[in-house]
C-alpha cells in the first residue's frame, strides 16, 4: 500500500510542475523574485550553503561556470524542477543576460512549483567572471 501512495504522490508531483513550469511567469511574479548581490553571494557559495543554478543553454554551462553550479536551462525545469526541490539549501539562479531576465524567469517557475527560497545573482555570470571568480568547465563526454 506504502508504494502505491508514493507512486501516486510522485505522479501529482510531476503533473504539477508540468502545469505550473510550462505556463510563462508574469511580470509581477519576477518582480517578486529576490535579488542577491555578487558580495553577498561569494561567501555563501564558497560554503556551499547554497544550490546555485546556471540557466544558461548546456553549452554555455559546459564552457565554464560557477563551481558546483547545476544547470537548469528554461527548457529543462520539469526535469529538473525535483532535484531542485530535494535539496534543501536555498537556492541562487543565474545567467548571462542583460538585467537577470532569463534567470528571473527560472526562478519565478521554480517558486510556482514549490521552491521556497530563491534569489537571482545581480550581474549573473557577467559579473562574477568580472570579478575573477574561479570557473568550472564540464569535461568533454
Amino acid at each position: 500500500m506504502h508504494r502505491r501512495s508514493l507512486s501516486t504522490a510522485l505522479l501529482a508531483f510531476v503533473a504539477a510542475v508540468s502545469l505550473h513550469a510550462g505556463q510563462a511567469p508574469t511580470q509581477g511574479e519576477m518582480n517578486k523574485v529576490p535579488r542577491l548581490s555578487l558580495a553577498e553571494y561569494k561567501p555563501l557559495q564558497a560554503k556551499n550553503a547554497v544550490l546555485t543554478i546556471d540557466v544558461r543553454d548546456p553549452h554555455g554551462f559546459d564552457a565554464g561556470h560557477i563551481p558546483g553550479a547545476l544547470n537548469v536551462s528554461i527548457v529543462d525545469i520539469e526535469i529538473m524542477g525535483n532535484k531542485v526541490l530535494r535539496d534543501k539549501r536555498p537556492v541562487v539562479a543565474y545567467c548571462a543576460c542583460p538585467d537577470e531576465h532569463s534567470s528571473l524567469v527560472v526562478a519565478a517557475k521554480l517558486a510556482k512549483i514549490g521552491v521556497k527560497d530563491i534569489k537571482v545573482l545581480v550581474g549573473g555570470w557577467n559579473a562574477w567572471t568580472k570579478a575573477g571568480g574561479k570557473v568550472e568547465v564540464t569535461p568533454p563526454r
